[in-house]
């Protein structure tokens, strides 16, 4: 059936099990358990899906407020926009086609489920829960990307390649493996945390790969290309606990032109000050995959000179050696400076005393 009518209908709570509604609803709760299209607005603050298909009928139809909640269910977008205060994706799809943006004014919490509409907005988004939830689309947000449980898998158009930090907690992961190309991290953007990324993975142009949140390991199941930063911090001399590795499995490792490796001491200010012999081994593989250095630079400013520093490919491994501050040479003392001088002033009284006692020649 349809819902019609000009002006607003008032409730507490509205439930729509099917059908069309082209009148304008206000505030209070909406929920949705069967598929119907929205074509007036909605007023609602909570709207909750869980079954069926909420459809837009076009921009703006559901109030900037509205706290969306999928338990089941979809919501379809279609090629319109619409601004919410929050986005809660339990279970179920978030659709649309193209043109179509969902903006949230708050963080979008993800934990099952498929999105192929676009998300956007300054927010972040959070993968809770160890379900897994699918991004189809290129996304827009712009805040930070925490996986802290399960799986964050992109396929297809999906991106978030303006997402500012991505950041995977332990035993979550970022799963690629559905791009032709992997991840390919952005100029600004930061790939951190102590998770694991399912897929090759490169870190492009002004990109930085930091593992950890401090010092940690990342873990990489698949190629590995870094032609951005490496920030590694070191804080001792044990991975993971006191300074930063990446671990590769299944892949090759690239250290592209112009790539840098950035020693970072941690804590930043009083932190860590490495003794000669010390060795990192900052990057770690399967033996029997390949390594490509084209041109990486170093940057030990924060330790000092990079003349103090060995980097070097040992086995599987990549490793930043300490070598300590090069021996100075010792200036000759004012003593050995006036012992040579008289040494070289006898022996040219002895050469001059031997050419005068030379005979003369008739």
């Amino acid at each position: 059936g349809a819902l019609n009518g000009g002006g607003t209908i008032t409730a507490g709570t509205y439930g729509l099990s099917g059908g069309s509604v082209n009148a304008n609803l206000g505030g209070g709760t909406m929920n949705v358990t069967g598929s119907t299209a929205l074509n007036g607005t909605a007023g609602a603050t909570a709207v909750n899906l869980s079954a069926g298909t909420l459809a837009l009928g076009s921009n703006d139809r559901l109030s900037n407020s509205a706290t969306v909640t999928l338990t089941g269910g979809a919501l379809n977008m279609g090629s319109y926009t619409d601004t919410v205060g929050g986005v809660t994706l339990s279970s179920g799809t978030i659709s649309g086609t193209t043109g179509n943006t969902l903006t949230s004014g708050s963080a979008y919490d993800v934990r099952s489920g498929a999105v192929s509409a676009i998300l956007g907005g300054s927010v972040g988004l959070n993968k809770t829960t160890g379900g897994t939830v699918t991004l189809l689309a290129a996304n827009t947000y712009g805040g930070v990307t925490t996986v802290s449980e399960g799986t964050l898998a992109l396929s297809g158009s999906g991106r978030i390649a303006s997402s500012s930090v991505i950041s995977i907690a332990s035993g979550a992961t970022l799963d690629v493996t559905g791009l032709f190309s992997g991840l390919q991290l952005a100029a600004n953007q930061i790939l951190k945390g102590t998770g694991e990324v399912t897929g090759a993975v490169t870190i492009g142009a002004g990109g930085i790969i930091a593992p950890g949140n401090s010092p940690g390991i990342t873990t990489i199941n698949g190629n590995f290309t870094l032609n951005g930063i490496y920030e590694a911090e070191l804080g001792g001399t044990i991975a993971g606990d006191e300074y930063d590795q990446i671990l590769v499995y299944g892949g090759d490792v690239v250290l592209g032109l112009g790539s840098v490796i950035k020693l970072v001491p941690y804590p930043l200010i009083g932190g860590f000050t490495p003794t000669a012999g010390d060795t990192f081994t900052l990057i770690d593989w399967d033996s029997g995959k390949s390594f490509t250095d084209l041109g990486y630079t170093v940057d030990t400013s924060l330790f000092g000179p990079s003349s103090e520093w060995l980097f070097s490919q040992v086995g599987s491994s990549f490793q930043a050696q300490y070598n300590g501050t090069p021996p100075a040479v010792p200036e000759p003392s004012s003593a050995a400076v006036s012992g040579l001088a008289l040494a070289l002033l006898a022996l040219l009284k002895r050469m001059r005393r031997k050419k005068e006692l030379r005979p003369a020649v008739l």
